[in-house]
């Protein structure tokens, strides 16, 4: 059972090496590794051609939705997935990926548990999945992380590509899609890293996620004001309100849902 993993790039030759390594780490033996590289300027190219195993280009592209677009018209693998080239997987993740599915074939999607690294590898947190009932959009934010996450082709094939229009809940508006047609799995281990320090997108720009995130939501039917957007709000803003009243708020919205954002 072939996987495909697609990792889109652009000026990240610092972790781009740690990327690669992880995808040949995890463990399976038919792994196809497609980088898309939106045309760097850094030693991007110089890293992709001491990996010869890689299949990869190097081009102007329309953002990172439109670069993973690209690498998954290109993936011939059974199972799709997409890790950005400053994440990385956990040894054997992609070995017990394929297990499970090969074990359950009515299961189309699956994710896992996420951690939290800085720029040294060091772990700084978790994330945690959650199941979530198929074919029901949930009110609460959706527990999905995306380097931890796997999908079957006939996913694709039905979803097609990532929505452009979506600079930073491209991932969100397609799990979605997802959850609201197909059979999800939740796997409660780690599976892979995700990297937050500064310059990256999650770390540079929270402001820039609410309104797409909502606007995800109501794409596929969800409610303007839902219990997800004020705990949304509330674990972005209120730190803000803290650090400028220089006392703790004891209570919250958070305090009332079970499911943050990640």
């Amino acid at each position: 059972m072939k996987i495909s993993v697609v990792t889109p790039t652009r000026n990240q030759s610092g972790t781009l090496e740690r990327t690669v390594r992880s995808v040949l780490d995890g463990g399976h033996p038919d792994v196809e590794h497609i980088v898309v590289d939106g045309g760097s300027t850094d030693a991007t190219v110089e890293i992709l051609r001491r990996h010869p195993h890689v299949r990869w280009t190097s081009e102007p592209d329309r953002g990172q939705a439109d670069a993973i677009n690209k690498g998954f018209r290109r993936a011939t693998g059974e199972i799709l997935c997409w890790l950005n080239s400053d994440d990385t997987y956990l040894p054997g993740a992609l070995r017990r990926v394929a297990q499970i599915f090969a074990e359950e074939p009515d299961v189309d999607f699956i994710h896992g548990h996420c951690l939290r690294i800085n720029e040294k590898d060091e772990v700084i947190g978790i994330h945690l999945a959650a199941p979530y009932p198929d074919r029901r959009l949930p009110d609460h934010a959706i527990s999905v992380s995306q380097p931890a996450s796997f999908w079957r082709r006939r996913v694709y094939e039905t979803l097609g590509d990532l929505d452009t229009s979506f600079a930073y809940a491209m991932d969100l508006e397609y799990w979605l899609r997802i959850i609201l047609r197909f059979r999800t799995r939740m796997v409660p281990e780690v599976l892979a890293n995700f990297r937050y320090v500064p310059g990256t997108k999650s770390f540079s720009h929270p402001d820039a996620f609410l309104p797409e995130v909502l606007r995800a939501y109501r794409k596929h039917g969800g409610r303007r004001f839902s219990p997800f957007t004020l705990d949304y709000l509330w674990g972005r803003y209120v730190p803000r309100v803290k650090r400028l009243l220089g006392r703790p708020l004891r209570w919250g919205a958070g305090l009332l849902f079970r499911h943050r954002p990640g």
